[in-house]
């Protein structure tokens, strides 16, 4: 199963300029467990994660059996954990949601400013 079928990110109501990435990044599989463990989830729990400084938490499944789509009914428990752990600046995250699988591939770290419709 590739990876992107794995995915599912939460973004945010204003991406703004945050300091704790790396203290989401390195805390937020802990939440996500906890939370899907604490709703009584018993597949897999184990996430890599990507947080960008602007934008979006994103977690990927390290279990290749398991479709993001398996944790589509805790997305917004997991959400909520996230606003309660990370409420970044006022701006909340909004409910997780499942990456688009009708593309190969996952481009992680392009700024949303060098994005644009016209090129």
């Amino acid at each position: 199963m590739p990876l992107v079928s794995r995915h599912f990110f939460a973004a945010r109501t204003n991406p703004a300029p945050h300091t704790f990435a790396q203290c989401i990044a390195a805390t937020l599989p802990n939440i996500a467990a906890t939370t899907l463990t604490n709703s009584n989830y018993l597949l897999a729990k184990g996430f890599i994660t990507k947080v960008k400084a602007r934008e979006a938490g994103s977690l990927t499944g390290t279990n290749p059996d398991t479709p993001a789509e398996s944790y589509t009914q805790y997305f917004d428990a997991l959400t909520h954990r996230l606003n309660q752990s990370f409420l970044v600046r006022n701006h909340s995250w909004l409910t997780f949601t499942q990456a688009p699988t009708s593309i190969q591939l996952a481009i992680h770290s392009i700024p949303a400013d060098l994005h644009s419709d016209n090129n």
